[in-house]
């Protein structure tokens, strides 16, 4: 931290922290009401960006409430900025990115969804169409040649319907499985 930062950082103190995993130790301060600032320290830059991760990680799941009204306790200035001991000089800095969410990845995959969801009804429908109460009122008598034809062109639909709604699914729920696994912050 520079010299000239440690007044600041005297008056507006509030805890201290440690990551056990990195062995990481970090201050928190809070300069303004609506600001707190961390401070971590590490000699090795890969620990320092793993706790990083993690300290953002974690307070980005962290929820002001509980319920349907649930909201994100902390919101994040874009940037990380990593400045050499005893320096204001930048070593290093990242980019949040934002949170991973179902909800995100659907909305990055719409069309896939939509195809699903869609797919989904129809084959619902479809499946009903071919249940023996329902089928006997729709098609007629299916033991007579064009009722078998309906009855198997209503199941073979149905049948592509559920492909089509599970494979565009799986689309939606590999891309989120895939966004999970990218890191927290684009260090630069």
């Amino acid at each position: 931290m520079a010299q000239d930062h440690k007044p600041l950082l005297e008056k507006t103190f509030t805890c201290t922290i440690y990551d056990e995993e990195t062995k990481t130790w970090g201050i928190v301060n809070q300069p303004q009401s609506q600001n707190i600032t961390f401070r971590l320290k590490n000699q090795s830059s890969d620990k320092l960006k793993a706790a990083t991760e993690k300290l953002i990680r974690q307070l980005q799941t962290a929820r002001r409430t509980h319920g349907p009204d649930s909201r994100p306790a902390f919101s994040f200035q874009p940037r990380v900025e990593v400045f050499e001991a005893n320096s204001e000089d930048h070593a290093f800095y990242g980019e949040i990115l934002k949170p991973r969410s179902f909800r995100q990845a659907v909305k990055e995959r719409e069309q896939e969804a939509r195809i699903g969801l869609f797919a989904g009804i129809g084959a619902a429908i479809l499946l009903l169409l071919t249940s023996p109460p329902v089928a006997t009122h729709v098609v007629g008598d299916v033991n007579l040649p064009w009722g078998r034809w309906a009855s198997g062109n209503y199941e073979r639909f149905a049948t592509a319907a559920l492909v089509t709604t599970t494979v565009s699914w799986l689309e939606v729920i590999m891309h989120w499985l895939f966004t999970l696994r990218q890191p927290i912050i684009l260090w630069k």
